[in-house]
């Protein structure tokens, strides 16, 4: 619009088809803005029912800048004796317009990552709930896991820590959280690391970091600490051993377990002990193309999660 102005209002009158194309120029990109902004006020709407408030917030300052436009372009032209210098004015008004553009640019990118941080957040907590309920529980690996499943029990937590030290803090904040609830309402935690340690032996490693955490914050004997793997191995057996898919999830995980859980599960279940050569059985019975047909590896595409996807 600020080449359209200046086209039309700056040459001079010996350049009347310029001038007309000036014209042209600017009603053709003014025409533009309404449909613009109509459009983008239901992307940057902070929610689905601030919609229609964003759209009339707009069309009141479009309603402003059309009662104090034309006045203070005609004071410009009367200031300087024509309107050879009107088209600073429009300018000035396509400046700041543009500078509120790229303002918009970064708010709409910012919108969209949190959106994709967002899906992708889901997908994890259901890829984690689905091994849960066709392997953990369909299975029956873990009698105890049913209950606290049923009624709600269990939190989902999922870090978007790639390291060592970031996955420790958000361990921490984890263990507090678990041991100040009611465990009515959280009695376990999953956490959910998908770009954290790929490699079974670093996120082995990182175990002795996870035990230092809860001897830091004295949740010894109150909390323990179970950690699961899309490539868990049991120490003596080969990497395609089915009995490692006992502990094979489908993201890097730590099991947040209270100790008075675990107490109550074993009044219940009085011979636990025997629930690892159980497991171990059903595992055995299962086979790889049992465990395959349990569909439970993680959904994520390859690029999404490291190299997690098999």
């Amino acid at each position: 619009m600020t080449m359209g102005a200046l086209m039309a209002f700056a040459l001079a009158e010996s350049q009347p088809l310029l001038r007309y194309a000036g014209v042209l120029l600017f009603s053709m990109v003014g025409g533009m803005i309404p449909g613009t902004l109509f459009s983008l006020a239901v992307r940057l709407a902070p929610g689905d029912d601030t919609i229609s408030t964003t759209v009339g917030w707009m069309q009141q300052w479009s309603a402003a800048g059309q009662f104090a436009g034309p006045p203070l372009v005609a004071w410009v032209a009367g200031a300087v004796g024509g309107w050879q210098w009107t088209w600073a004015v429009t300018g000035a008004c396509s400046a700041i317009g543009g500078l509120l553009a790229l303002q918009m640019a970064r708010a709409l990118r910012a919108k969209g990552r949190d959106r994709t941080m967002t899906d992708r957040t889901d997908t994890v907590v259901a890829d984690t709930r689905r091994w849960l309920e066709r392997a953990v529980i369909g299975l029956n690996l873990c009698p105890f896991a049913k209950s606290v499943h049923v009624k709600g029990q269990v939190h989902y937590a999922v870090s978007a820590a790639t390291d060592g030290p970031a996955l420790r803090e958000d361990l921490l904040r984890e263990l507090r959280d678990l041991a100040a609830i009611d465990p009515e309402v959280r009695d376990t935690t999953l956490l959910v690391a998908p770009d954290a340690f790929p490699d079974f032996l670093d996120f082995n490693d990182f175990l002795a970091t996870a035990d230092r955490a809860l001897a830091e914050l004295d949740l010894e004997g109150i909390l323990q600490i179970a950690p699961f793997h899309p490539r868990f191995v049991f120490a003596g057996t080969r990497d395609d051993d089915i009995t490692n898919y006992t502990n094979r999830a489908p993201f890097p995980t730590l099991h947040l377990i209270r100790e008075t859980s675990i107490d109550r599960a074993v009044q219940a279940f009085p011979e636990a002990e025997a629930i690892f050569e159980v497991n171990m059985a059903t595992m055995e019975k299962l086979g790889p193309e049992g465990w395959a047909a349990l569909d439970v590896g993680p959904t994520l595409d390859a690029g999404d999660c490291g190299k997690l996807k098999p």
